[in-house]
């Protein structure tokens, strides 16, 4: 990862498109980003990726501060989960306190992320910055990596399995086609039955169209997984 830095100048911003709000989608990074921020000699490098667990983000600041382990300073801010089930972490990592991961968290927070980690990886340049000038030099470390153009909206998907007397196959199928459901399973046997892959908010509206299709006589078992799955 280290040969792939990209330099950018300090004021360097790029514009964002605000996140959504529905319920079953969110918006992280797209891909694993590194670029460089130069101020005053100082080096901020910042390394950004998608991960969906703190173990993940926790990985990955580890990884950073490894392969750059002559750094003066790693700093990092994540935030993983959606809705209510969030977390989030940051750390200035010897800066004057809230110099860098604050800031960090805040770009996150404002580019409206989830499930991302960035850090960024300080080499003092010997000229001191001021704590107003390291939470500037911080925090563009953090939108040079965070530009709109690498982010985009994930779904959280779940499955559905059902079963369905025979004669309903033909809407059974028109209804899962409606829901933009991808088929997962589809059995043909004295009891038909199927498992469907689509995005959460589509799902109760899905077994209601199925019952109504079928005059309430489709089954369904109890639970239903969930996963992230990417636009």
């Amino acid at each position: 990862m280290r040969g792939q830095i990209v330099r950018n100048s300090l004021r360097s911003v790029g514009r964002f498109e605000r996140g959504t709000t529905a319920s079953d989608e969110y918006r992280t990074v797209r891909d694993f980003k590194r670029m460089e921020v130069a101020v005053k000699n100082s080096r901020f490098i910042a390394s950004t990726l998608s991960v969906d667990s703190e173990g993940k983000a926790k990985d990955f600041i580890e990884k950073v501060s490894k392969e750059f382990h002559d750094a003066h300073h790693h700093c990092f801010a994540y935030k993983v989960g959606v809705g209510k089930r969030q977390k989030y972490r940051h750390s200035d990592a010897g800066e004057p306190s809230g110099t860098a991961g604050r800031p960090i968290f805040e770009v996150i927070e404002q580019r409206r992320l989830t499930n991302v980690v960035v850090a960024v990886s300080r080499y003092f340049g010997g000229v001191e910055l001021g704590t107003g000038g390291l939470a500037r030099a911080y925090r563009q470390s953090a939108l040079s990596v965070l530009d709109y153009r690498n982010t985009q909206i994930r779904y959280i998907n779940t499955t559905l399995s059902f079963s369905y007397p025979f004669e309903f196959t033909s809407v059974v199928h028109r209804s899962v086609s409606l829901a933009k459901a991808r088929i997962l399973e589809n059995l043909f046997g004295e009891i038909p039955s199927m498992k469907v892959e689509l995005r959460a908010s589509r799902a109760r509206t899905l077994r209601e169209k199925l019952l109504d299709a079928t005059n309430g006589q489709v089954t369904f078992p109890p639970k239903a997984n969930s996963s992230a799955k990417p636009e």
